[in-house]
């Protein structure tokens, strides 16, 4: 008999306003799918999904003390315990294939509409890693991908931070040649690989629960073309020392996961690794950084 893993569903409801700083924190807390139900008197339901781990109770927490911060009240989280098939059945509904850029095309794989003309699909369900192509940070990070391979050729693709492995997959589907793709979680890690695998892009992929190390990139100097880090402030910067002695000249090192005003501890060292700042951008909280490599 198979065993149904455990979630728990949160469900806050808000005035419209803070639906995207409220949005942007589950986020960052871990969810990869929020549904929205729009409610009476400019109010909007938003439903979530954790799994049910052991600090699942710390966690939902911490939620709820950063909730209280915005709204001055205390406990306006709900939450519940639900079995795997019932809340993939919830976001169905609000999980439409989403088109981004030029040539992406994110379906699930319920769904059956063609792939429009010019586009190539990427089949990606809610599940337990962040990267869905709905959030900001993944958004800017697909873009840049596509808009690099228009012009240039990736000889080998680094996503670090891969979550569900939706970058790795876009790069790989969109022209580069190769990719290693490195996450400290293993859920993550399993998510990369299984979606590597139902994109028939497996082959050409390395998937490495670590951090990065120069231990991994012995192999790999000489051919890293473009490197995609989307992860938070802390890794980055000790990172970013690593990145910049790996990349090819002429290659992109781009970061996001950031928020603006955290842009200048990168901006002001760069130099220093022989990277010149080429972009900026910012969407909501967030931001993205591309550095083209001397």
């Amino acid at each position: 008999m198979t065993i149904k893993n455990s979630w728990v569903e949160l469900s806050i409801s808000v005035p419209n306003e803070f639906i995207d700083i409220i949005s942007e924190f589950f986020f960052q807390s871990g969810v990869s799918s929020i549904q929205n139900i729009e409610r009476e008197n400019q109010k909007t339901t938003l439903i979530t999904y954790l799994k049910n781990s052991k600090n699942i109770d710390k966690k939902i927490q911490k939620i709820n003390y950063w909730l209280s911060d915005q709204f001055s009240e205390e406990n306006i989280l709900s939450s519940r315990k639900v079995i795997e098939t019932d809340w993939i059945e919830r976001t169905r509904d609000s999980f439409e294939p989403l088109k981004i850029g030029r040539r992406i095309w994110i379906q699930p794989s319920w769904d059956n509409q063609k792939t429009p003309d010019g586009r190539i699909k990427i089949v990606l369900d809610p599940g337990t890693s962040f990267g869905t192509g709905r959030h900001p940070t993944t958004k800017f990070a697909l873009l840049s991908i596509e808009n690099f391979l228009k012009k240039n050729v990736i000889n080998h693709f680094l996503d670090i931070g891969c979550g569900s492995g939706i970058l790795i997959v876009a790069a790989l589907k969109l022209g580069a040649k190769n990719g290693t793709a490195f996450d400290i979680d293993p859920q993550a890690v399993e998510n990369t690989r299984k979606l590597l695998r139902s994109n028939e892009v497996k082959k050409r992929a390395t998937v490495i629960n670590e951090t990065l190390h120069k231990k991994h990139l012995k192999s790999l100097f000489g051919q890293i073309d473009f490197i995609v880090a989307n992860i938070f402030l802390d890794p980055l910067q000790k990172l970013f020392p690593l990145f910049a002695e790996v990349l090819n000249s002429e290659g992109i090192l781009l970061i996001t996961g950031i928020t603006p005003k955290q842009c200048d501890n990168f901006s002001k060292i760069c130099g220093d690794f022989d990277l010149k700042l080429s972009s900026k951008e910012t969407q909501l909280n967030w931001a993205k950084m591309e550095f083209i490599k001397n």
